[in-house]
């Protein structure tokens, strides 16, 4: 339950540290990740920098979510907490709009529904994941002693 605790804790404080970077910092930090992708020798004839920038972003924002969902699921399951379903996705939801809202402050930053949806999401695959491989745990390791 603490590792969850905090990994919760640490994933919230990487989003409202990359959330309160302005509109010039948050494009400089992902075109350098963007760049490093854009090296493979295949990708330039596909699309375009700016395409591949965009993919980049919200990629990212579903990866930071997928990682929250991880921790969330964690502590629920420690907290035998019921219908982890619905209040696992629902909670990673509650706190991608609150993270949405707070860049309505941020210069140059704006919300997006897009990118509560894609949170969400990211939340969603960070619960099924761990759902999976628990279920994988007691279904076949667990049997096999």
């Amino acid at each position: 339950m603490v590792g969850s605790a905090v990994l919760v804790v640490l994933t919230l404080v990487a989003i409202w540290r990359f959330s309160a970077q302005d509109a010039s910092e948050s494009s400089a930090l992902s075109g350098k990740l963007t760049q490093i992708v854009a090296e493979l020798p295949w990708l330039e004839r596909v699309m375009s920098f700016e395409a591949l920038d965009h993919i980049v972003r919200k990629f990212a924002h579903g990866t930071i979510y997928l990682i929250l969902g991880v921790g969330l699921t964690g502590v629920a399951i420690a907290q035998k907490t019921k219908l982890i379903a619905w209040t696992v996705p629902l909670t990673g939801m509650a706190l991608a709009m609150m993270d949405e809202f707070h860049q309505r402050f941020v210069p140059g930053r704006g919300p997006s529904m897009r990118d509560v949806l894609i949170d969400t999401l990211g939340v969603c695959l960070g619960m099924l994941l761990v759902l999976g491989l628990r279920w994988c745990y007691y279904h076949y390791w667990c049997r096999q002693k």
